[in-house]
């Protein structure tokens, strides 16, 4: 039986941005399983990680792609190839961090399970979580800390299931210059600074899975 995924995307009336890539580079990367929702929000951030949590429930495996961000034309394919026919939890693809300056790097593949606890953006690429294995321990932890809730919920799947990485540049992250120069000031960054360390003591009591994070190398 196939796999089905939805690329979820949420949207801020209160921060708008031209969605407009984004929404082209999803709709050429669909397949006949897979959908594209996008989801208005206008709300606070404890309304951001229900909202996040809620969409987690929207289908058998669920991506999340920013407004400003793109992915790849074969990504959500080779996501669903590399979960088929097994029971691991998320698939992820390599990212390429692109400037609004025009400098673009290429982010680093989550190498360990470990880097999950200790590295909210370990998964910071396209990734595909099997929705099953994310539980209400997730929005719970996330609750109880004010953040957390995307890397929590990729975590729980794939401490718990097992990941799979896929040595393809899938996702297109936009980062902005102002990122960098608020990123240590805001409420938000300083309560997640404060939260790494217990969230990721909480993810190893959870875990099942240790050690290097296996590649898939699909026919591309």
């Amino acid at each position: 039986m196939s796999l089905s995924l939805t690329v979820v995307t949420h949207t801020n009336s209160r921060h708008p941005r031209d969605a407009s890539a984004c929404l082209a580079s999803v709709q050429a990367a669909l397949t006949e399983r897979c959908r594209h929702v996008v989801i208005p929000l206008d709300t606070d951030l404890d309304g951001f990680i229900a909202a996040r949590y809620a969409a987690m429930q929207l289908d058998e495996v669920v991506a999340f792609v920013d407004d400003d961000d793109t992915i790849a034309p074969d990504a959500l394919r080779l996501c669903l190839a590399a979960l088929e026919g097994n029971s691991l939890g998320v698939a992820f693809t390599d990212c390429m961090v692109q400037c609004t300056d025009g400098i673009a790097r290429q982010g680093l593949a989550c190498p360990t399970y470990n880097e999950l606890l200790r590295y909210p953006a370990a998964m910071h690429h396209l990734v595909a979580v099997r929705s099953e294995y994310v539980t209400a321990r997730s929005l719970a932890l996330a609750q109880q800390h004010g953040c957390g809730i995307e890397w929590i919920m990729k975590a729980e799947a794939a401490l718990t299931q097992g990941a799979v990485h896929i040595p393809y540049i899938g996702y297109y992250y936009v980062k902005h210059p102002q990122q960098e120069q608020l990123s240590g000031q805001t409420e938000v960054r300083q309560r997640f600074v404060k939260a790494v360390k217990p969230i990721g003591t909480e993810l190893k009591a959870w875990a099942r899975f240790e050690g290097a994070i296996v590649d898939y190398h699909p026919d591309l």
